[in-house]
């Protein structure tokens, strides 16, 4: 029995079998993996350089595994501009992270390291740990790859600076940066422990965010 292929189709004597033609991956998924490729480059050529075990090789670790907040995103993705209401962090001393609302006009509202609420540009923002936190670089929330947030999130957050009951009472654990942020995204208030990696899911749920882009400078 004799086949041929003729513009993606094999022709037999007894049926005929259509041949699915595979599709390139979208752009921003090739985006993605040429971008996973570098930072893979720069933790390999790390370890020959200076060995797999040094603080160096340790640090790039650290920094380009964060899940959408490594070197990667900060240096070799598309920075962007925040819209009113996206929720931006940065990291805290290397290991934590500091959250806070983007309300429009160069203004990010956080809950600084009195547990006080205060409206403040992003360098303060970012000059926590009496001015001694390393981060340089604000992320921004994102979906698919565009700043997301909303005006009743600004809203909340610039109305929170009125309310004395919320701009008080810091708890490392109950009442920090990552629970205000929740409250403005949900717009209920609560006790429970917050911590960054419960307030991405309440931002994937609420508001479908799958990624952080660098903050434009």
């Amino acid at each position: 029995m004799i086949c041929r292929r003729q513009n993606d189709i094999i022709r037999t004597d007894e049926k005929r079998i259509d041949i699915a033609r595979p599709q390139n991956p979208p752009d921003s998924s090739r985006r993605g993996s040429r971008v996973a490729e570098r930072q893979a480059g720069v933790i390999s050529i790390t370890d020959v350089l200076l060995g797999g075990d040094s603080l160096l090789s340790i640090a790039l670790k650290t920094f380009c595994d964060k899940p959408g907040r490594g070197i990667a995103q900060a240096y070799l993705m598309r920075s962007v501009a925040p819209v009113p209401g996206c929720v931006v962090c940065c990291d805290l001393a290397g290991v934590f992270e500091h959250s806070g609302i983007y309300v429009g006009r160069g203004r990010i509202v956080h809950r600084d390291g009195e547990g006080f609420l205060a409206a403040v540009d992003p360098a303060t923002f970012l000059e926590r740990l009496s001015g001694k936190n390393p981060a340089k670089t604000i992320f921004v929330s994102c979906k698919d790859g565009a700043p997301v947030g909303g005006a009743q999130i600004a809203r909340r957050a610039r109305l929170a600076l009125k309310d004395s009951e919320l701009s008080r009472g810091y708890n490392i654990l109950t009442n920090n940066c990552h629970q205000f942020c929740r409250y403005c995204v949900t717009g209920t208030a609560n006790r429970r422990g917050a911590t960054f990696e419960t307030l991405e899911k309440v931002l994937k749920k609420t508001l479908g965010v799958n990624g952080w882009r660098a903050m434009e400078r």
